[in-house]
């Protein structure tokens, strides 16, 4: 839950490998935008007074990411919409992660250190909304990507 005041929520969003994509060398050359389809974020179905896409900002590597209401099934509650899709701007770069111990997640390979991918930073932007408003919640993230090199 946050306010202005709560400052960013800042992710990881991984990029992960597959059968196409067996190592993050590989991504050298690439832009994120050419290698992640799409981000979505969601907030909480809660009776707040946050609206997420006028209440909210965000910024994936650094750079502003305008977001758009989703128009779907299942992304309302109550007639109000609760996702948004980010724009990944052509000039956001690669964010890295260590991954140290044992359990580095089940879409890491055990011979990657490092692990590649989009930094994601959320803020609540309207500075008259408080707690007593219902402040803005991120239920969860979503992202779509490209899983071959020869986009």
């Amino acid at each position: 839950f946050g306010i202005r005041p709560s400052g960013n929520l800042t992710m990881f969003i991984p990029y992960e490998l597959n059968d196409s994509v067996t190592k993050y060398e590989q991504l050298e050359g690439k832009k994120p935008n050419e290698m992640f389809k799409s981000v979505v974020v969601c907030q909480v179905n809660e009776r707040a007074n946050c609206q997420i896409d006028k209440d909210m900002s965000f910024a994936l590597g650094g750079k502003h990411s305008q977001p758009q209401l989703l128009e779907a099934n299942g992304v309302s509650y109550l007639g109000k919409k609760h996702c948004v899709s980010l724009d990944i701007p052509d000039s956001v770069t690669w964010a890295t992660k260590q991954m140290e111990g044992t359990d580095k997640g089940s879409w890491l390979r055990p011979s990657e250190k490092e692990a590649s991918g989009l930094s994601l930073q959320i803020f609540v932007s309207n500075e008259l909304l408080f707690w007593k408003d219902g402040p803005c919640s991120v239920s969860h993230v979503i992202w779509e990507q490209f899983r071959d090199l020869k986009r």
